[in-house]
Order: structure tokens, then sequence, then C-alpha cells
């Protein structure tokens, strides 16, 4: 009994496994390049997949390391260690490879077909690893000095603080009340009140004070930083608990 082979399936369904696999170096590696060069990375790849079914006799090496190595010089040129990036492409592809059969058979469906869900479940983890990455090196480590006393809190670095004095436009940083509980019966000199508005919440004014010392990451010190106190939580999860000012979003 000999299997039946659809060469335009087969090649469809090898691009857009290349294309796939592509992208998701790119991603994992910090590493860009144009839909052009993914495109045609991708393309070489398919045509080669074909090439070695016409072509029985053709040495396994060609389709085995040849083959990714054409897809990843169209695609990331010298960007990528060659050898680091052919390694990436072999270790995914049968590593996707293997689950897609394993599905396979247990549904009874082609696996063309199961390739894109596929694609669309791993891309999801590869986005949600990105955006979890990208969150926390937005997170560092706050020490608040007032009055001869220090508290450390991990704050995030929130492009979305704008908020500013009225009066002088210093910028403020905006802490949960419930961490600074052990301060709770110091007595400052002046409160100050600062107007915000935010989406979902009516406009109002947290009420803030002025500290000795702020430290980011004990590298950067602000003196007399106003600190405003928040009676919601920063954070939802309780990663942080201060919002540092947008204007300390490059460090």
């Amino acid at each position: 009994m000999q299997d039946t082979v659809y060469l335009d399936v087969l090649i469809l369904e090898n691009f857009c496994m290349d294309l796939w696999l592509l992208w998701l170096e790119g991603k994992l590696l910090r590493k860009k390049s144009s839909m052009r060069r993914l495109l045609a990375g991708s393309a070489a790849g398919a045509f080669g997949a074909a090439a070695g079914i016409l072509l029985p006799g053709m040495p396994k090496i060609i389709l085995g390391a040849l083959l990714p190595a054409l897809m990843q010089q169209i695609t990331y040129g010298r960007r990528i260690s060659l050898f680091s990036g052919c390694l990436f492409l072999l270790f995914a592809a049968c590593l996707a490879g293997g689950f897609v059969e394993l599905a396979g058979r247990i549904s009874g469906f082609h696996s063309f077909f199961l390739w894109f869900p596929a694609v669309l479940f791993l891309g999801g983890l590869v986005v949600l690893f990105e955006e979890l990455k990208r969150e926390e090196r937005r997170l560092c480590q706050v020490r608040l000095v007032w009055q001869n006393q220090s508290i450390c809190l991990t704050g995030l670095l929130d492009s979305g603080n704008s908020l500013y004095t009225p009066e002088d436009h210093r910028p403020v940083y905006i802490v949960e009340k419930r961490s600074l509980q052990c301060w709770k019966n110091r007595k400052a000199e002046k409160i100050l009140w600062i107007p915000y508005r935010s989406i979902g919440r009516d406009a109002g004014a947290l009420p803030a004070i002025v500290m000795d010392e702020l430290w980011i990451n004990e590298e950067i010190c602000r003196k007399l930083p106003v600190i405003a106190f928040s009676g919601y939580p920063v954070s939802s999860s309780g990663q942080y608990q201060i919002l540092i000012h947008s204007q300390e979003v490059s460090i």
C-alpha cells in the first residue's frame, strides 16, 4: 500500500510550520527580521522539504543541515549565530512535530489541520512569556527614607504615572497606604493634595507628603520626593507597592 502525497498540501504545511518556527526563533532570541525575509526563509524551507520528497536520493545532510542553514541565513543573516539558529530550528521542529503527530494519532485529524491551533497556542504562550518578562524588567527595588528610618518596597517603572504637584510641578510617586502601616503613627509637617483623574474612577485628590529620600535599586537617589498615598492596591497581584514616576522609566 502506497501513501498519496499532495505536493501543494505538503508545501503549504511546511511553509506555515517554517514561518511559525522562524518567527518563534526571533521572539525568543530577541532578533528582528522583515516580513519579506521571514516569508522568503519559510518558502525556502517549504520547497526544500518538497524537493526531499521528489528526490528521494537526496543526501540527508542537505535536509538536516544545509536547508536550516539556508533558512537561517535568508531570514536573519548575521543577526543570529548560524550554529545556534540551526540548532534552535531543528530542536523546535522536532518538538513541535512530535506534538502534532501525537495529537493527530489521538484525534484522527490530518496534521495539517492541527498546525494552526498548535501555532495559536504556542504563539500565545510566547507572547505571554514576553509580557511577563517585560513586566519583570520594569520592576525595581525602592527604599524610602523618612525621619531617619527607611522601608524597602518593590516598585514599578510606570509610564502611566505622570502626576505632578500643582504648585511647583514636582514628580509624584504613588504608594499604597497599607504598605506603610509601620509609619502610621508618625506625623508629617505638611500634607499636600495631588489632583488626579483615572479611567473608571471619579476625579479626586491624593494625600501626599515630602519624604527625605527615595532610592531606586540603591543606585539612583531622589532628594525630598513627593510620596502620594493610595487607598487602593497599586498592583492587583501584590507584585509591587509603589508606582515610580514616568520620568524614571528610561533609567
